[in-house]
């Protein structure tokens, strides 16, 4: 994914954490917040506790912004902040898209 992409300052963090609203399901937290450029910005937190192997992260890592990629151009307009729990860590490709395209349509971006 493109660095244009990226949500990378504290500061976009921060306004998205104070302001942004949020969907929860088992094993992963998504955070929104509308911005006005005409592209999205994500960006997908993963602690150690999700999985302790940097390799297992980095897989899980680069499986929801592949997921996301897909949608790219419903998602236009907006910050996301993906934030996986120790529950994510064990479903397959197939079930991260389910669970993925499940919480986002619980989001009023895909409304």
């Amino acid at each position: 994914m493109k660095k244009i992409f990226r949500l990378s300052l504290q500061r976009d963090f921060n306004s998205v954490f104070k302001k942004g609203l949020g969907v929860s399901l088992t094993g992963l937290t998504i955070k929104y917040l509308e911005n006005d450029k005409k592209i999205f910005r994500l960006a997908v937190i993963i602690g150690k506790k999700v999985a302790k192997k940097a390799t297992s992260r980095n897989l899980l890592r680069r499986r929801l912004k592949e997921i996301l990629k897909k949608h790219s151009s419903q998602l236009v307009g907006w910050d996301l902040i993906l934030i996986a729990k120790p529950e994510l860590a064990k479903n397959n490709f197939t079930e991260l898209t389910e669970l993925l395209e499940k919480a986002l349509k619980r989001t009023r971006i895909f409304q």
